[in-house]
């Protein structure tokens, strides 16, 4: 299982993204149970990802806590434990990909993204 940095274009624009997309509830669970265990951790991959203007996209989350980790509804990173898709997310206009601007973006999202891949690679 691994992270993965794509990028996707059609007539209304595109975007970009770092990380795992569509993981089955098997594959997340260490990744859920690295933010319970590492809190301090994840605060700072959190911080790091927020100060370059960045967030995981949360278009792909659950209602309510996993299986297995209800007990933890109240933790302060319940939003991320809900996500599906562990992703860092960024628009990108059409204009990105016919001026080459799209490969410096995408080498800033990889940067940007790489506390949060490192951490959860140490998970699975």
């Amino acid at each position: 299982m691994g992270e993965a940095l794509y990028a996707h274009m059609d007539q209304a624009g595109g975007f970009a993204a770092a990380g795992w997309y569509k993981l089955q509830p098997k594959a997340l669970k260490p990744f859920r149970q690295k933010i319970i265990n590492d809190t301090a951790g994840f605060d700072s991959v959190r911080e790091a990802f927020t100060k370059a203007g960045r967030w995981l996209a949360d278009n792909d989350t659950l209602n309510s806590m996993p299986r297995g980790f209800e007990d933890h509804s109240d933790h302060r990173h319940a939003d991320v434990i809900k996500l599906k898709s562990p992703v860092l997310f960024e628009s990108l206009p059409n204009s990105a990909f016919p001026s080459g601007e799209v490969a410096h973006r995408l080498e800033t999202l990889a940067r940007d993204a790489m506390p949060l891949l490192t951490f959860f690679r140490s998970a699975s």
